[in-house]
């Protein structure tokens, strides 16, 4: 009896040891598998960033594609990549873009454009719609790795463009091969090179004279040196918000913006001084006064300038005193000059236009800023979207600089670049590249705030 009983525990025991094995067995292939897709999902999350980090450069006004006459290709197989993986991580968040005014904003221009029966445009917007989704949609680890990856590309390029400077200053005979206006397309995205230093990068063909030294205005691979902060100035001061040879790659990135000499550049280091100014002497520790100050400007400078008689005033001073332009600047600079005024005519046609539902149908001067940009483009919905954006840019700023999470400089940057992009010049801005890089700053404020 005592001998069945001990065999009947003994099977029991067997059968229970058996069935733990096989749930251990269970459990062990299950992690493994949670493992393994984890893996692939976050291999397929950095190769969707990096995709998008190149994308940045074939997206704008950036020729290097073109003049390897590549650009269409890389294009079309960038997007293919960044469709296929970027769907699996947007449609799980889709509504979460809606809450930043930057993705309403494009929304709105893709129905502006259609209003205007201008598909190739409206489908060019729903490609930067897309990718700025994808932008906000994305972890900050994989946010900053796009951002990361646009750093050390236009750090590449500006290092290239530095070394092409130096040898314009020792042979300045160079400087015809790298003229941008000489290196033109033979057709639609070919272009003709004939010399190696144009694979360095193109300028404008102008020279900035120091002390007696002429040193050549540099673009990179860029259509005109007004593009500079969207591609270097931008990526460069970001670049100090990180640690290591990425913070380091900042040096390169802006000494490249110096040698611009673009008034895009130089007008955004004069408002980052004010800012600073405002930062010192107004608000002190208050980052909402800070931030509705920066902004305050913007506006009243754009009320000053459109709706009354003060631009014309300056140009006409600047006219007069012919002895003080000509220590500061040049004949083409007076040319160009002359023709931004001139195009100030324009303005009342432009908002006659814009008061349709469309928009306006017109090619809009760069001239006019981003805020007037939004209202040409958008009525006063689209302005009011990109004060919006602007104001969520200074408010996140002034917060980063007044806790000093940051480094100090970084902060008054990044408020000058948008505070000139608001009321003057808004070259490249506007483009997919503009936009992608204005979603990355906004989240790269944001996650040194956390």
């Amino acid at each position: 009896m005592e001998s069945s009983v001990w065999l009947k525990n003994t099977s029991h025991a067997i059968y229970i040891s058996d069935l733990s094995i096989s749930v251990k067995i269970k459990l062990d292939f299950v992690s493994t598998n949670k493992r393994s897709n984890l893996y692939n999902e976050r291999f397929l999350l950095e190769y969707l960033s990096l995709s998008m980090g190149i994308l940045f450069f074939t997206m704008g006004q950036f020729e290097f594609f073109d003049m390897l006459r590549a650009k269409r290709l890389v294009q079309i197989i960038l997007l293919f990549v960044v469709a296929i993986i970027g769907f699996s991580v947007w449609w799980k968040h889709f509504l979460l873009p809606f809450r930043q005014p930057l993705y309403l904003l494009i929304f709105l221009f893709i129905f502006s454009e259609l209003f205007r029966f201008d598909v190739k445009s409206a489908l060019e917007m729903i490609t930067t719609l897309f990718l700025v989704a994808l932008i906000f949609t994305m972890a900050p680890k994989y946010s900053n790795l796009v951002l990361k990856v646009i750093i050390v590309i236009a750090c590449i390029f500006s290092i290239l463009g530095i070394i092409e400077a130096w040898i314009l200053v020792a042979n300045p005979e160079l400087l015809d091969h790298t003229t941008i206006f000489l290196i033109q397309p033979v057709k639609e995205g070919e272009y003709f090179i004939n010399h190696p230093i144009a694979y360095l990068g193109m300028t404008p063909g102008q020279v900035r004279s120091f002390f007696g030294l002429e040193i050549p205005r540099m673009q990179s691979f860029l259509r005109e040196p007004g593009l500079i902060p969207v591609y270097f100035l931008i990526p460069g001061v970001l670049a100090l918000t990180y640690k290591g040879p990425i913070k380091l790659a900042s040096i390169p990135l802006i000494f490249f913006s110096m040698l611009g000499f673009t008034g895009t550049v130089y007008l955004s280091i004069i408002f980052a001084v004010f800012y600073f100014m405002l930062r010192v002497f107004v608000a002190r520790k208050k980052e909402r006064i800070l931030s509705v100050a920066a902004l305050s400007i913007v506006l009243v400078s754009l009320i000053t300038i459109h709706w009354t008689d003060f631009a014309y005033d300056i140009a006409f001073l600047m006219y007069r005193n012919d002895a003080f332009l000509e220590n500061i600047s040049n004949v083409e600079f007076l040319d160009r000059y002359g023709t931004t005024v001139g195009r100030l005519d324009e303005l009342p046609d432009f908002m006659e236009e814009a008061s349709g539902p469309g928009g306006s149908s017109g090619k809009i001067p760069a001239f006019v800023g981003l805020v007037m940009f939004g209202f040409f483009k958008g009525n006063i919905i689209g302005m009011f979207l990109v004060i919006l954006v602007l104001f969520q840019l200074f408010q996140t700023s002034s917060a980063l600089y007044i806790k000093k999470k940051v480094f100090a400089g970084v902060c008054p940057m990044i408020c000058g670049i948008y505070m000139q992009v608001g009321m003057f010049s808004l070259y490249g801005f506007t483009s997919a590249s503009g936009y992608m890089i204005t979603a990355l700053t906004l989240m790269r404020l944001r996650n040194c705030m956390e």
